[in-house]
Protein backbone atom coordinates (compact mmCIF):
# COMPACT_ATOMS: atom_id res chain seq x y z
CA UNK A 1 0.00 0.00 0.00
CA UNK A 2 0.81 3.12 -0.97
CA UNK A 3 -0.25 6.55 0.68
CA UNK A 4 0.46 10.07 -0.46
CA UNK A 5 -0.92 13.41 0.96
CA UNK A 6 -1.79 16.30 -1.22
CA UNK A 7 -0.28 19.61 -1.77
CA UNK A 8 -2.55 22.02 -0.19
CA UNK A 9 -2.95 25.48 -1.74
CA UNK A 10 -4.71 28.37 0.41
CA UNK A 11 -6.14 32.09 -1.39
CA UNK A 12 -7.67 34.80 -0.18
CA UNK A 13 -9.99 37.24 -1.72
CA UNK A 14 -12.23 40.50 -0.38
CA UNK A 15 -15.25 38.50 -1.97
CA UNK A 16 -16.97 36.10 1.07
CA UNK A 17 -17.76 32.92 -1.42
CA UNK A 18 -15.18 33.19 -3.81
CA UNK A 19 -12.81 30.53 -2.72
CA UNK A 20 -15.11 28.17 -0.94
CA UNK A 21 -15.36 24.29 -2.08
CA UNK A 22 -18.03 22.15 -0.96
CA UNK A 23 -17.11 19.06 0.50
CA UNK A 24 -15.75 17.18 3.76
CA UNK A 25 -12.76 19.18 5.37
CA UNK A 26 -9.73 17.58 6.51
CA UNK A 27 -6.67 16.31 5.22
CA UNK A 28 -6.29 14.64 1.60
CA UNK A 29 -5.33 11.27 1.10
CA UNK A 30 -4.93 8.91 -1.81
CA UNK A 31 -3.49 5.68 -2.15
CA UNK A 32 -3.20 2.62 -4.87
CA UNK A 33 -2.96 -0.83 -4.50
CA UNK A 34 -2.04 -3.56 -7.32
CA UNK A 35 -4.27 -6.91 -7.59
CA UNK A 36 -2.38 -9.89 -9.27
CA UNK A 37 -5.76 -11.61 -11.01
CA UNK A 38 -8.77 -12.81 -10.52
CA UNK A 39 -10.19 -13.33 -7.06
CA UNK A 40 -7.62 -10.91 -5.11
CA UNK A 41 -8.65 -8.45 -2.82
CA UNK A 42 -6.32 -6.34 -0.91
CA UNK A 43 -6.63 -3.25 1.59
CA UNK A 44 -6.21 0.02 -0.27
CA UNK A 45 -6.25 1.84 2.97
CA UNK A 46 -7.43 2.11 6.53
CA UNK A 47 -8.32 5.42 7.70
CA UNK A 48 -7.65 6.38 11.63
CA UNK A 49 -10.04 9.03 11.17
CA UNK A 50 -13.20 9.74 9.77
CA UNK A 51 -12.74 9.46 5.88
CA UNK A 52 -14.98 11.02 3.41
CA UNK A 53 -14.08 8.88 0.12
CA UNK A 54 -14.19 11.17 -2.61
CA UNK A 55 -12.94 8.94 -5.90
CA UNK A 56 -12.05 5.54 -7.21
CA UNK A 57 -10.05 5.09 -10.50
CA UNK A 58 -9.33 1.55 -11.50
CA UNK A 59 -7.34 -0.35 -14.82
CA UNK A 60 -10.36 -2.62 -16.80
CA UNK A 61 -11.38 -5.68 -15.90
CA UNK A 62 -14.09 -8.12 -17.77
CA UNK A 63 -15.65 -8.18 -14.20
CA UNK A 64 -14.95 -4.71 -12.87
CA UNK A 65 -13.41 -4.02 -10.10
CA UNK A 66 -15.02 -4.20 -6.56
CA UNK A 67 -14.57 -1.83 -3.80
CA UNK A 68 -15.39 -2.54 0.17
CA UNK A 69 -15.32 -0.80 3.33
CA UNK A 70 -15.19 -3.24 6.72
CA UNK A 71 -18.49 -2.82 8.25
CA UNK A 72 -20.22 -1.00 5.56
CA UNK A 73 -19.61 -3.50 2.60
CA UNK A 74 -19.91 -3.24 -0.82
CA UNK A 75 -19.51 0.63 -2.37
CA UNK A 76 -18.99 0.26 -5.85
CA UNK A 77 -17.99 -1.71 -8.71
CA UNK A 78 -16.27 0.30 -11.57
CA UNK A 79 -14.15 -0.70 -14.84
CA UNK A 80 -16.36 -3.05 -16.38
CA UNK A 81 -15.72 -3.44 -19.90
CA UNK A 82 -17.61 -0.37 -21.84
CA UNK A 83 -17.82 1.57 -18.52
CA UNK A 84 -15.99 4.56 -16.88
CA UNK A 85 -12.64 3.95 -14.93
CA UNK A 86 -13.44 5.94 -12.39
CA UNK A 87 -16.20 6.40 -10.30
CA UNK A 88 -16.78 9.92 -7.71
CA UNK A 89 -18.83 10.27 -4.78
CA UNK A 90 -20.01 13.89 -4.86
CA UNK A 91 -20.33 16.28 -2.97
CA UNK A 92 -19.64 14.92 -0.10
CA UNK A 93 -18.12 11.27 -0.52
CA UNK A 94 -19.16 8.26 1.27
CA UNK A 95 -18.40 8.15 4.99
CA UNK A 96 -15.75 5.63 6.39
CA UNK A 97 -15.65 5.10 10.11
CA UNK A 98 -12.25 4.98 11.41
CA UNK A 99 -10.61 1.53 11.54
CA UNK A 100 -12.45 0.02 8.48
CA UNK A 101 -10.37 -0.86 5.86
CA UNK A 102 -10.91 0.21 2.27
CA UNK A 103 -10.40 -2.77 -0.01
CA UNK A 104 -10.51 -3.41 -3.89
CA UNK A 105 -10.60 -6.97 -5.47
CA UNK A 106 -11.29 -8.33 -8.83
CA UNK A 107 -14.64 -9.05 -9.62
CA UNK A 108 -14.61 -11.81 -12.47
CA UNK A 109 -12.16 -13.43 -15.10
CA UNK A 110 -8.97 -11.62 -16.16
CA UNK A 111 -5.24 -11.31 -16.71
CA UNK A 112 -2.76 -9.66 -14.15
CA UNK A 113 -1.33 -6.42 -13.28
CA UNK A 114 -4.37 -4.20 -11.84
CA UNK A 115 -4.30 -1.31 -9.58
CA UNK A 116 -7.21 0.10 -7.57
CA UNK A 117 -6.51 4.18 -6.36
CA UNK A 118 -8.87 6.12 -3.87
CA UNK A 119 -8.76 9.23 -2.62
CA UNK A 120 -10.77 11.54 0.00
CA UNK A 121 -10.48 13.45 3.04
CA UNK A 122 -9.14 12.24 6.66
CA UNK A 123 -11.75 13.81 8.80
CA UNK A 124 -9.91 16.52 11.21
Amino acid sequence: MRERRLARSSLSSSKSNVNKVGGPKGNPVAATINLTGPTDTQTVYTPTGGFSLMRVCVSPSNGGVRLDAGGFGSIAVVGMSGTPLCQEFLPDGVFILPGSAISCSISGEGATGYFCMISGVVQQ
